[in-house]
């Protein structure tokens, strides 16, 4: 995969938190005011997830946090869900931040053959 600057990116944006991540927000809303595509993925709703809508951002919910036994069916769930989206949203770049976010998006990668830049931090 080949990048240039000719063209703005579509980066995806995944976060294991729904509540604070200033950080987060400030990442995802200059990558956009650069001109790139972006979307971010959440855990659930919450304050950060109403400020990025705020800020004209796109948010999909998939609550793929959890890590209890009973709780693998709806992560599987999840799982599956962010796979979709990610086929859907055709990234060049995913971006991941926290170690949830960071497996569940390295597992979409692999299923999709690595067609896409998964970054974490």
């Amino acid at each position: 995969m080949q990048l240039t600057s000719d063209r703005p990116l579509r980066i995806l944006q995944v976060a294991a938190t729904p509540i604070g991540g200033d950080w987060f927000y400030e990442q995802v809303t200059g990558l956009a005011r650069l001109g790139h595509t972006v979307c971010a993925v959440l855990p659930g709703q919450g304050p950060l997830a109403d400020r990025l809508r705020a800020g004209q951002i796109p948010v999909e919910v998939i609550p793929f946090s959890g890590r209890k036994l009973r709780q693998l069916p709806r992560i599987t769930t999840a799982e599956v869900r962010l796979l979709r989206f990610v086929r859907a949203f055709q990234p060049d770049v995913i971006h991941s931040h926290l170690i949830k976010a960071m497996l569940s998006c390295r597992c979409c990668a692999l299923w999709i053959g690595g067609r896409c830049g998964v970054m974490t931090w």
